[in-house]
Parts: C-alpha cells; sequence; structure tokens
C-alpha cells in the first residue's frame, strides 16, 4: 500500500487537487566512471503522454546528493510543461523525510541546497506533494537502461 502525498508547499492551503501531475524521480551515481545521473518520468494531469528525460549533472559525492538533485530536476520539468499541481514520489526515504518534514536539520550542505531550491521551485505551483514509494514502482531507475551512457 502506498502512503498519500504530503504537501510541501504551494498557493493551495490544504488538501491534495483532484487532478495533479505525478513525477517519478531518480538519480544514479558511479564513483568509478565519475558519473552522474538524474531522470525524471512525468504524468501529465492532462493527457496520456509521458515525458521521459534523463540527464548527466556536474559530479555528485554520493547516491543521495544524485537523489536529491533528481527530485528538483523532476519538479523543474514539471513546471516547464506547464504543470501547476504537481505530485512528486522518489524511492529514497531520506529525501522524502527531509521534504515533507519541517525544521528537518541535514547534516551535509547538498541536502540545504537541493531543498532550498525545491522549496523556490514549489512557490511556481499552486500545489506540491511529495511520497516515498517502493523501489520496484519507480519507474525513473529504468529510464538509466533505456537511455545508455554515449
Amino acid at each position: 500500500m502506498l502512503f498519500p502525498y504530503t504537501r510541501i508547499k504551494g498557493v493551495l492551503p490544504y488538501g491534495t487537487p483532484p487532478f495533479y501531475a505525478i513525477v517519478q524521480t531518480d538519480g544514479s551515481y558511479s564513483q568509478r566512471t565519475e558519473t552522474t545521473r538524474v531522470a525524471a518520468i512525468l504524468r501529465p494531469s492532462y493527457l496520456d503522454r509521458r515525458q521521459k528525460r534523463v540527464q548527466t549533472v556536474p559530479v555528485a559525492d554520493s547516491l543521495l546528493e544524485a537523489q536529491w538533485h533528481s527530485v528538483a530536476f523532476g519538479l523543474q520539468l514539471a513546471l516547464d510543461e506547464g504543470e501547476r499541481n504537481i505530485a512528486l514520489e522518489n524511492d529514497n526515504i531520506s529525501v522524502i523525510q527531509g521534504l515533507i518534514t519541517p525544521g528537518t536539520v541535514f547534516r551535509h550542505e547538498y541536502a540545504r541546497h537541493f531543498k532550498d531550491q525545491i522549496i523556490r521551485l514549489c512557490r511556481k505551483a499552486d500545489w506540491v506533494g511529495a511520497r516515498c514509494i517502493p523501489r520496484e514502482l519507480n519507474r525513473a531507475g529504468f529510464l538509466f537502461m533505456e537511455f545508455p551512457l554515449a
């Protein structure tokens, strides 16, 4: 069973809207190749056409940093596609807890940086919620195989 979305920010002060886009995100980090990639799948609120994006980003220091980057990447994708009600899904409990729990104290500067960036992006939306999903349900992770490094 999946938990409901927890509102992060947005203009709407309460509840989950009846229609919203779903963005699944994932991060990939390889210390061996010094490659960091982020992926997002956007299921728009108004069409059944999914957007799939994978991007190589400046090297991260850990998989956790790549996961934070993927959430910001996915939220920006949804906003760029004109979505105003956005539900974020990621399989990393630390990232989702950090987003939905007010007053979370982070050990790493990158977590503070990405949370601030995500909160700023949320101000452009009417509603943004998030939840953690099981790894096997996160389709964004499969994009790394679908779009391999050249």
